[in-house]
Protein backbone atom coordinates (compact mmCIF):
# COMPACT_ATOMS: atom_id res chain seq x y z
CA UNK A 1 0.00 0.00 0.00
CA UNK A 2 2.61 2.51 0.68
CA UNK A 3 4.59 2.31 -2.40
CA UNK A 4 1.38 2.48 -4.31
CA UNK A 5 0.44 5.40 -2.43
CA UNK A 6 3.53 7.47 -2.53
CA UNK A 7 3.25 6.50 -6.60
CA UNK A 8 -0.25 8.12 -6.71
CA UNK A 9 0.74 11.09 -4.82
CA UNK A 10 3.20 12.34 -6.95
CA UNK A 11 1.70 11.39 -9.97
CA UNK A 12 -1.22 13.47 -8.94
CA UNK A 13 1.10 16.57 -7.90
CA UNK A 14 3.30 15.70 -10.95
CA UNK A 15 6.58 15.38 -8.87
CA UNK A 16 9.35 13.07 -9.93
CA UNK A 17 8.94 9.73 -7.56
CA UNK A 18 12.84 9.46 -7.26
CA UNK A 19 13.10 12.77 -5.40
CA UNK A 20 10.16 11.97 -3.42
CA UNK A 21 9.97 10.58 0.38
CA UNK A 22 6.75 9.35 2.32
CA UNK A 23 6.89 9.49 6.10
CA UNK A 24 4.10 7.30 7.50
CA UNK A 25 3.04 6.20 10.92
CA UNK A 26 3.11 10.23 12.14
CA UNK A 27 0.40 10.11 15.42
CA UNK A 28 -2.61 11.81 14.49
CA UNK A 29 -2.13 14.38 17.60
CA UNK A 30 1.03 15.27 15.75
CA UNK A 31 0.78 18.82 14.54
CA UNK A 32 2.60 20.61 12.25
CA UNK A 33 5.22 22.33 14.28
CA UNK A 34 5.93 19.17 15.51
CA UNK A 35 6.12 17.02 12.34
CA UNK A 36 8.88 19.97 10.99
CA UNK A 37 10.88 19.73 13.94
CA UNK A 38 11.17 15.72 14.00
CA UNK A 39 11.96 15.56 10.45
CA UNK A 40 14.57 18.35 10.48
CA UNK A 41 16.37 16.53 12.96
CA UNK A 42 16.20 13.22 10.87
CA UNK A 43 16.29 15.20 7.25
CA UNK A 44 18.85 17.55 8.00
CA UNK A 45 21.85 15.44 6.22
CA UNK A 46 19.97 15.81 3.05
CA UNK A 47 19.75 18.86 2.66
CA UNK A 48 16.94 21.02 1.54
CA UNK A 49 13.51 19.36 1.55
CA UNK A 50 9.95 20.42 1.09
CA UNK A 51 7.29 19.12 2.94
CA UNK A 52 4.78 18.80 -0.27
CA UNK A 53 1.34 17.61 1.41
CA UNK A 54 -0.03 15.62 4.13
CA UNK A 55 -2.66 13.45 5.21
CA UNK A 56 -4.43 11.66 7.28
CA UNK A 57 -4.60 7.20 6.55
CA UNK A 58 -7.65 6.21 8.00
CA UNK A 59 -7.11 2.55 7.67
CA UNK A 60 -3.37 3.45 9.78
CA UNK A 61 -4.94 6.15 12.10
CA UNK A 62 -1.40 7.96 11.65
CA UNK A 63 -0.97 11.08 9.13
CA UNK A 64 1.59 10.87 5.88
CA UNK A 65 4.12 13.29 4.79
CA UNK A 66 4.90 13.61 1.28
CA UNK A 67 8.53 14.98 0.98
CA UNK A 68 10.61 15.93 -1.85
CA UNK A 69 14.81 16.78 -1.99
CA UNK A 70 14.43 19.37 -5.20
CA UNK A 71 18.50 18.42 -5.86
CA UNK A 72 20.65 21.30 -6.78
Amino acid sequence: MTMNLLEDWCCGMDVDIHRCLLVTGIPEDCGQAEIEETLNGVLCPLGLYLVLNKIFLREENAKAVLIENPGN
